[in-house]
């Protein structure tokens, strides 16, 4: 068991080495081939292999959710790991440390959502009726964009990297005290154009239709096709 928890957290062992020790203990190969396809890419160095492995192995995971949205539970137990670094881990299931990293994120909560608003660098782009208007995210402000609206753009790291890339342009439709409502993510269709991705409105949901009816008359002025859905599960993070 001791060489199972530095396995699991020795910082300077590589994957490799994670990978070649669970063969060794007789891991089949499907079984590393999907841990590696659930686990988060977040999480390079893939600390918390082993035990997504050893309860691929022994118990099994939920997929209900699909291996997306099983991707994203694991993500947040990543983070949560990551942070209060639990000595017992190992011998957690899936459930257990689900609801434990469930209480870290809503404890994560307690902010001051207005001082949140104060830390956003984004510049407006669009005005719209009512004062509303139309932000283009920074890579910083994914994190508090994803906090103020509830979704996952405040657990994962790929989406402030593809906008550093410029592989994706985030937008976000604000009131006119600055507060966020919808979150729409462009990307490039094969002819270079700019389309929707996917958009989001509070707690990953499909914006309420006087949201989206701000953000359609965004989308038809600056020539963006208008998707008959914003929010598609399969395409965000979520």
């Amino acid at each position: 068991m001791s060489w199972l928890l530095n396995a699991m957290s020795d910082p300077m062992l590589k994957t490799a080495d994670r990978i070649d020790w669970l063969r060794s203990q007789g891991y089949p190969q499907a079984i590393l081939y999907e841990a590696k396809r659930i686990y988060p890419a977040s999480d390079p160095e893939m600390k918390y292999f082993v035990w997504v492995a050893k309860l691929l192995k022994e118990k099994g995971l939920p997929y209900e959710e699909g291996r997306d949205g099983l991707t994203a539970r694991l993500q947040e137990i990543i983070d949560w790991a990551q942070h209060a670094k639990p000595s017992n881990l190992m011998s957690m299931d899936f459930w257990q440390a689900r609801q434990a990293a469930f209480k870290w994120h809503q404890d994560s909560l307690k902010w001051n959502p207005a001082e949140l608003v104060e830390q956003y660098q984004s510049k407006k782009v669009f005005d719209l009726p009512g004062n509303w208007w139309i932000a283009e995210l920074t890579p910083q402000d994914c994190s508090v964009e994803g906090k103020l609206m509830g979704h996952c753009l405040s657990k994962s790291r790929d989406y402030d990297t593809r906008v550093a890339k410029g592989i994706s342009r985030m937008f976000s439709l604000r009131d006119p005290e600055g507060f966020p409502h919808v979150t729409v993510e462009l990307t490039r269709d094969e002819t270079g154009d700019w389309r929707v991705e996917h958009g989001e409105g509070k707690q990953a949901q499909e914006p309420i239709p006087k949201y989206r009816q701000l953000v359609d008359a965004w989308l038809k002025a600056w020539n963006i096709p208008v998707p008959g859905k914003l929010f598609r599960p399969d395409q965000g993070v979520e």
